[in-house]
């Protein structure tokens, strides 16, 4: 049984070089669109998350964007 496997830091190079260019690192691991007041939407190599609540997992988000 073969599995693909992309690793969270490939997914997150491949999404802040894509769909997600235009935001920036705001923490150690944490990226978000400057252009909003409050960004509560963050993405980060553990995945993305809505003002820390909801979230999900970067290749969910990958697939989501082509």
């Amino acid at each position: 049984m073969s599995t693909n496997y992309i690793p969270n830091q490939d997914l997150l190079e491949a999404l802040l070089a894509g769909p997600y260019s235009h935001f920036k690192k705001y923490g150690t691991d944490d990226w978000r669109n400057p252009n909003e007041k409050n960004p509560g939407f963050s993405i980060s190599s553990k995945g993305w998350s809505i003002d820390g609540d909801k979230g999900g997992n970067l290749y969910d988000l990958a697939v989501k964007h082509d």
